[in-house]
């Protein structure tokens, strides 16, 4: 019953003392770099706060619609696509997830104003 959280426990573990034993007999010093240095803070911010609004949302708007307003602004914000292109990847994207979640594995998502 727990062999996969076992085994994937077990997997991890050994290849972390690998990684610090790599780590610890490494002979040159590599120098150091400030923690968060080079991340783009304001796209990160600005996901979280989408993801946050998201989840409150889709209660009320549904999982259709809701998925769909939240690819299309992450495609067109984060990635900085084009239009059309933003909108055929949040449509295929919405679609792909609905498909595999709510056909395939009888997932239930809330319904929202629409029905849909």
């Amino acid at each position: 019953m727990g062999f996969m959280a076992f085994g994937s426990s077990g997997l991890l573990g050994i290849l972390s003392l690998v990684l610090f034993l790599q780590t610890v007999f490494k002979s040159e010093k590599s120098k150091t770099e400030p923690l968060f240095s080079g991340y783009l803070w304001k796209r990160v911010l600005f996901v979280l706060i989408a993801l946050l609004i998201y989840a409150k949302l889709m209660p009320v708007v549904g999982y259709l619609i809701g998925t769909f307003l939240l690819m299309s602004l992450l495609f067109w914000i984060v990635r900085g696509q084009k239009w059309w292109c933003v909108l055929v990847s949040s449509f295929l994207t919405t679609f792909a997830t609905y498909y595999v979640f709510s056909i395939w594995l009888n997932c239930q998502f809330p319904e929202g104003l629409l029905g849909f």
